[in-house]
This record gives C-alpha cells, sequence and structure tokens, in this order.
C-alpha cells in the first residue's frame, strides 16, 4: 500500500442527540391520541363486554332450565316409584289369591278322589 494511502475506516452512526429526534416512534406526538383510546374503551372491547353479558344472560338461562327439567324428573321418578310399589302390592295380592285358589282346588280334587274311591 502507498504511503500517504490510509485505509478508510467505515464511519460509526452516531445516535442523534435528544433534541434531534422529539420522541421514539412508538410513542404518538400528540398525547390527547393516546388518551383517546385506552384499553378497556376500545370498541372492540366493549364488543367482548357484550358478549360476555350474553354468555352469562344464556348460561343464566341454561341453569334454569336445568333446575326446572331436574325438577320435573324428580317428579316423574317418584311418581314411578309410587306406580311401581303400586303395581308391586296388586301383584302381591293376585299371587296370594292364586295360591288360596289353587289350595280350594286341590281340596276339592282331594275331596273328589276320596268320594270315587269309597263308591
Amino acid at each position: 500500500m502507498p504511503e500517504g494511502e490510509g485505509q478508510e475506516r467505515p464511519q460509526r452512526r452516531r445516535r442523534p442527540g435528544a433534541g434531534e429526534q422529539p420522541a421514539h416512534r412508538a410513542v404518538p406526538l400528540q398525547r390527547h391520541v393516546l388518551e383517546a383510546v385506552r384499553a378497556g374503551d376500545h370498541p372492540r372491547d366493549q364488543d367482548t363486554d357484550q358478549l360476555r353479558e350474553r354468555a352469562d344472560a344464556q348460561t343464566e338461562d341454561l341453569r334454569g332450565r336445568l333446575q326446572e327439567l331436574c325438577e320435573r324428573a324428580d317428579a316423574q321418578t317418584q311418581d314411578l316409584r309410587v306406580r311401581l310399589q303400586e303395581l308391586r302390592e296388586r301383584a302381591d295380592e293376585r299371587a296370594q289369591e292364586h295360591r288360596e285358589r289353587v289350595a280350594e282346588l286341590r281340596a276339592r280334587i282331594a275331596e273328589l278322589t276320596a268320594a270315587a274311591t269309597v263308591a
């Protein structure tokens, strides 16, 4: 390399001074814009709140319906238990009547058999 010719060094990038750049790019220059749209005030957040309210109302409605259905099912179950008990009692009565009738018929057969052997 010839004398006098120095190796060129790339210039360093220097940071801008505080006065040269008023604010970072992500920070709005007008503060009123930032305050106009806050979390919770945004329409999307309001839509979410409305959806949550509707979902809560529907949940309460479904809980009420479920409670009503459970109460109705309990009443029907109780009615069926009463009916089943009545049918069991009726079956027991009929079985007893049948046993009594069979006993009467056996006694009658025994009488007729005894009368036939005597004669």
